[in-house]
């Protein structure tokens, strides 16, 4: 793949920019394109919003694309930039016999605007999208303990957390304490949904916007024959790689379908298919993957995707190196800072994990994205 120093000019520099952007690439698209706005309320900020488009399929028997923003707030840097590479790039080719396409633009504005991966109400929304209550009522006493362990109800004052501080190596494995790294991340990773200073928390239910989402799709979805969800995110995996994630819920994955889209070995210069048992990438419940199909109706496939962009790498000590970055932003977000210049710095680096400054990385997310749509849409016989 190429990179090239024009893709750079996709990024923007926060998330009105972003906005800003996404709204001015759709002024062009055909008469036909539907324009959605979802204000997001806030204590706080006064103007934030999710903005969407949806371009309906111009034949029957048309499969619909679903591509979503910023679930992860800050995330939503890249997820922006490569939104707005479809749309000038993608979009003009692709045939809308073949497909519909709805495009969500940051679903968690208030964490892009401060560069949180939560919402205000420190929710996760990728462990907050469900169709049913009973998301809301489960339990996760692993994940509460580990929060009440080691996350002191301290101002940080330190740069290394209290999870990492108690780091230790024993058969060849990281351990805190006597806790293994691969069970704390899987056990927090779930999501909890009883203590809004927990880690991973993920409501008590719908957010404003996941409900707006989930009301869009039951509009959309039932008019397709197939659905195609690409969920752009950054964070997890090796450095600069593509990882594509699947949903942790029966029928989030099709098989025929994936197969007819996708290739992974012969696909393999451009992503790795990572499964979510994979030792670093963990369980969720409530993710976005996993809405879709509990709205596909009876015999609808579905195809939903989280495109992951790694960002520290995948080793042991990357992964170390990401969990105290996490647990010292999660600390500091609700205890606050010993000193300003501490809280700059975190923050700094938080911001880093998962919207690098490198312009190498930036050029390969875009490279690798526009790669990967041409792939994909190309089998599908949707591109002109």
């Amino acid at each position: 793949m190429e990179l090239l120093t024009n893709d750079l000019a996709y990024f923007s520099s926060n998330y009105f920019e972003g906005r800003r952007r996404f709204l001015e690439s759709t002024r062009g698209l055909p008469l036909d394109t539907q324009r959605a706005r979802w204000s997001v309320p806030s204590r706080t900020e006064t103007d934030l919003s999710v903005d969407s488009v949806y371009l309906p399929a111009t034949a029957p028997g048309a499969n619909l694309l679903v591509m979503l923003s910023g679930v992860h707030g800050l995330e939503g840097y890249a997820g922006s930039a490569i939104q707005s590479m479809f749309i000038n790039e993608i979009l003009p080719r692709l045939d809308r016999r073949k497909f519909g396409v709805l495009l969500v633009h940051s679903l968690n504005p208030f964490g892009f605007k401060n560069h949180l991966r939560n919402t205000e109400n420190h929710v996760n929304l990728n462990r907050n999208c469900s169709t049913r209550p009973d998301l809301y009522r489960e339990r996760n006493a692993d994940s509460l303990k580990m929060s009440e362990r080691f996350i002191p109800r301290t101002a940080v004052d330190s740069m290394t957390c209290s999870l990492v501080q108690k780091r230790n190596q024993r058969d060849g494995r990281i351990h805190f304490d006597d806790v293994s790294m691969d069970n704390f991340i899987k056990a927090v990773g779930i999501g909890q949904w009883e203590n809004a200073a927990g880690l991973e928390f993920g409501g008590f239910q719908n957010e404003p916007q996941i409900a707006d989402l989930i009301a869009e799709l039951r509009v959309r979805m039932p008019e397709y024959r197939d659905v195609l969800l690409f969920d752009l995110h950054t964070g997890l995996g090796e450095r600069g790689r593509l990882h594509l994630l699947t949903g942790d819920v029966e029928g989030s994955v099709d098989p025929t379908f994936f197969n007819e889209l996708f290739k992974p070995s012969e696909d393999a210069a451009i992503y790795d298919y990572t499964s979510a048992d994979t030792e670093g990438f963990y369980k969720t419940l409530g993710a976005t993957n996993n809405i879709f199909p509990e709205l596909a109706r009876p015999g609808q496939r579905v195809c939903a995707l989280t495109m992951e962009f790694g960002t520290l790498g995948h080793g042991l000590d990357d992964q170390v190196r990401s969990l105290n970055q996490w647990l010292l932003e999660h600390q500091g977000t609700h205890y606050g800072y010993a000193n300003d210049e501490l809280g700059t710095k975190i923050r700094a680096d938080y911001l880093e994990k998962f919207f690098p400054a490198a312009a190498d990385w930036r050029m390969m997310v875009i490279a690798t994205s526009r790669a990967l749509f041409q792939k994909v849409f190309g089998r599908a016989g949707a591109l002109n």
